[in-house]
């Protein structure tokens, strides 16, 4: 299936036509939304790059492995779409990812570590496509505002850097990755730069982000978001290997994502 053609044509030449439908563009919109929203710079974005790379570094089953050794190496990348440069965008490469489903009697027999889905929820947001993440309000939100707060609410989640030890984020770009920590509610409006630039979301930092290098190093398109549960999974069991974090993992979060706008995302936990 050719994923681009089926992203290019979710919306009607006459209602989609001003959108520049494809990821790079859509996502370059929302960068620049977000930059001007928030105050954050290119500098940040490159932060966040780094520390996928380093990420991808330790896993071996990241794609992309570059050995990025600063934030100006990745701002001498040309531009793709301003302000997303080269580097700044995932690839797209070939793989395969399965997660194995067993009741509760049956997993605690196949394994001593099993990893139990506490609760999953998708949300489309179709309708409001054509605003570019706005709602009918005007007020900027995206599927995860929605997935989120429900997800929250249903499992008692009052403050989520808290309440979880780390996530899986479905993060196409380094922008998007610090647009999500605000709409995820792991940081206050406009501050999600500030969790990069405070080495919060390193694989050592306070909250743990995407210590697997992310879908930015490894977009096996179809598998994608099965990895990011896979790898939470991962962290939860101690599985991980040499980009285990270094906090104890007992509760993580994992979200994917689609080109018409809508949002999957998962809660796992060590125990019931």
């Amino acid at each position: 299936m050719d994923s681009t053609g089926a992203i290019t044509t979710t919306t009607t030449p006459v209602w989609g036509e001003g959108l520049s439908s494809g990821a790079i563009s859509e996502f370059a919109k929302q960068a620049l939304t977000y930059m001007q929203r928030s105050g954050a710079k290119e500098e940040h974005a490159a932060m966040v790059r780094l520390k996928a790379d380093r990420g991808a570094c330790r896993n071996p089953h990241a794609h992309l492995k570059l050995g990025l050794k600063s934030v100006d190496e990745i701002l001498k990348s040309g531009y793709l779409i301003w302000p997303i440069r080269l580097l700044d965008f995932c690839p797209q490469s070939c793989g395969a990812c399965a997660l194995i489903f067993a009741s509760e009697d049956k997993a605690r027999k196949i394994t001593n570590k099993p990893v139990w889905i506490a609760d999953t929820i998708t949300v489309h947001q179709e309708p409001f496509r054509a605003g570019i993440f706005d709602d009918i309000t005007g007020r900027e939100v995206l599927c995860e505002d929605i997935a989120a707060e429900k997800l929250y609410k249903r499992n008692g989640i009052t403050n989520p850097r808290r309440d979880i030890d780390m996530a899986e984020l479905y993060e196409p770009s380094n922008w998007e990755e610090m647009n999500l920590y605000e709409h995820l509610y792991f940081c206050e409006k406009n501050e999600g730069w500030k969790l990069i630039e405070r080495g919060i979301t390193e694989i050592e930092g306070e909250f743990p982000v995407n210590p697997s290098g992310g879908v930015i190093a490894t977009n096996a398109i179809g598998a994608t978001p099965v990895v990011r549960v896979a790898e939470a999974a991962l962290q939860i069991r101690g599985d991980a290997g040499a980009h285990q974090v270094t906090r104890d993992v007992k509760t993580a979060v994992a979200t994917a994502l689609g080109g018409p706008n809508w949002t999957i995302m998962t809660l796992l936990k060590r125990s019931l």
